[in-house]
């Protein structure tokens, strides 16, 4: 969608790319669905995966941080130490690029693999798990956690533990 004066809006009508860039059918269909959610802000909340994301409390954000770290350390024993830590995120670009969020996150350590060569092999699983290092531990922030991602999570761990003793 372009919003804007008459003059931004005529000029880009004009250029060539214009046809190029335009929305076919079904993206129209997927955008008036979705515009369609947000008049129902319950049903929103819940079937728009990036607004339940963001507005996920911190207790249950929490429970979550502490189930899937004690699923890590089943799994893994001592090959990895696991930790649930006080995490702060940022919804992204947009109207708030500042903007906090209070969350959770598990921080990963391997004693046999820098924090460094653990990131890049989580990134680099058939499912690849985004994390960042920082403070010499791999942190992943559970809010971004959709349902059942957990199983994936598990395995590109597996993945990138398959070689370290």
């Amino acid at each position: 969608l372009i919003l804007g004066n008459r003059e931004v809006v005529e000029a880009l009508r004009n250029n060539p790319m214009t046809r190029a860039l335009r929305p076919d059918k079904m993206t129209l269909a997927a955008l008036e669905a979705t515009l369609r959610l947000y008049l129902d802000e319950p049903r929103a909340l819940v079937e728009i995966p990036t607004l339940r994301m963001l507005t996920r409390p911190v207790a249950e954000l929490d429970r979550a941080a502490r189930a899937l770290a004690r699923r890590v350390r089943r799994r893994f024993g001592n090959r990895i130490q696991v930790e649930v830590v006080e995490s702060e995120g940022r919804a992204g670009g947009g109207a708030l690029p500042q903007a906090s969020l209070a969350s959770r996150a598990l921080t990963l350590t391997v004693a046999s693999l820098a924090p460094q060569e653990l990131e890049a092999r989580l990134r680099q699983a058939d499912t690849p798990v985004i994390g960042r290092v920082e403070h010499g531990v791999v942190w992943l922030d559970v809010r971004t956690l959709l349902p059942g991602d957990e199983a994936a999570l598990l395995a590109a761990l597996d993945k990138a533990l398959a070689e370290v003793k």
